[in-house]
């Protein structure tokens, strides 16, 4: 009882300390946004991701050093206190380092990347309570339909495979009003299986590794020495031109020594999209148009855990029966805010079994995307929210 006690209030007790900083990363010599920068409390587990307009919140306590780094640009470190109480601009200056070629001697490179991920996977801390937040958009025939976002704690187990139990303690969901031909679509992003694709790595095998995969690929490796002295090599990812296979392009970051990934970024290539195969389920056409999916790990004070990542997807759906022929999107983010390592029991009758967040609606006690940790909305994005928001309501209202 007084560990759960301590695991309740302490968090309360630290917030009263601590205060929510603003910045906007950017390019100090194009002045261009810097996207999806990551932003942290110096030797903390608090973490959060700068937007498409470079914008970040955190919450922070006053003498502690904010860590920002981005792949391409030299990591900084900026004291809570030059944070004004409005928006502070930091300017990351890019890392014009060559990459330098590496030679692996007594295995390929496809071998040396099997390797970094039996280790990368066997390194994740388990059991560990991810607290995360969460947001979708989803879109229909290119139209912004639905939204939804919330604060997300998986509890993560397994010795081997992942596991992972879901609670959420906030979510916000908003709609526009169903199409006339009453088709509705749920998003293909699956809630449940979130963390176990990042902590099993199992997208990297499946597009990179099985079977015979690696084969229609091109490998590279090279090295770069980061800000404070450390090597990081780079796997880079090119599609074979003569492979007509749906492929991907991208790039994987890791610590030689450790063998440990650091972020990886994979994306179907435009070169290979047209090798796109129709599927055919129920009387359903669907096929594969785009996807990305970009995620990044830290390892504090010897704890390894997923920071971030990012899903994007489109595909293609028909059905002549019922007069379909959609084009349906959807983009996601989760971000980890916080976890703790020994996490204190949990009521399994609390999970939420949802394939998706938007299903559980609106269900919250406080403005917690205003809160340090959530991504920022960029105008865009909250011109679409009161948008939705406003559609919703007159749907209401009618009669």
């Amino acid at each position: 009882m007084a560990k759960l006690l301590a695991f309740i209030l302490l968090p309360l007790l630290s917030m009263a300390q601590t205060f929510v900083i603003k910045g906007k990363i950017i390019d100090s010599a194009t002045g261009e946004p810097v996207i999806a920068a990551t932003v942290g409390i110096k030797g903390s587990y608090q973490g959060a991701v700068s937007n498409d307009e470079g914008l970040f919140q955190l919450s922070a306590g006053k003498g502690q050093q904010i860590a920002i780094s981005s792949m391409g640009y030299k990591s900084v470190e900026v004291p809570v206190g030059n944070f004004d109480s409005a928006l502070t601009e930091i300017r990351l200056e890019q890392d014009n380092q060559v990459l330098e070629e590496v030679i692996v001697t007594g295995m390929s490179i496809e071998e040396l990347l099997k390797n970094v991920v039996k280790t990368s996977k066997a390194r994740f801390n388990k059991p560990i309570l991810l607290s995360t937040y969460y947001r979708e958009f989803s879109k229909l025939n290119d139209k912004t339909t639905k939204f939804s976002d919330g604060i997300l704690d998986y509890y993560v187990s397994g010795k081997g495979k992942t596991a992972s139990d879901l609670m959420v303690r906030q979510s916000r969901a908003v709609r526009i009003a169903t199409p006339e031909d009453g088709f509705d679509p749920e998003t293909f992003m699956h809630l449940q299986k979130r963390i176990n694709v990042n902590y099993d790595l199992s997208f990297l095998e499946k597009v990179l590794l099985r079977g015979n995969r690696h084969l229609y690929y091109d490998f590279s490796l090279r090295s770069r020495k980061t800000q404070d002295g450390r090597e990081v090599y780079v796997i880079g990812i090119e599609p074979k031109a003569d492979a007509a296979q749906i492929l991907y392009t991208g790039s994987i970051n890791f610590d030689p020594e450790l063998k440990l990934i650091y972020a990886y970024d994979l994306r179907l290539a435009d070169s290979h999209k047209q090798y796109s195969k129709q599927i055919s389920i129920l009387g359903y056409k669907f096929r594969i148009l785009d996807q990305d999916i970009k995620s990044s790990y830290a390892l504090v004070n010897g704890h390894y855990y997923l920071l971030y990542n990012s899903a994007g997807g489109k595909i293609s759906l028909f059905n002549k029966r019922r007069g379909l022929d959609e084009v349906i999107a959807a983009k996601s983010d989760l971000i980890t805010i916080e976890f703790a390592r020994d996490a204190p029991g949990y009521a399994k009758g609390g999970l939420y079994k949802g394939k998706n967040l938007y299903s559980r609606g609106n269900r919250y006690s406080e403005p917690f995307w205003n809160k340090g940790g959530a991504m920022i909305m960029t105008a865009e994005e909250e011109a679409i929210i009161k948008k939705l928001e406003k559609e919703a309501a007159q749907k209401v209202s009618q009669p």
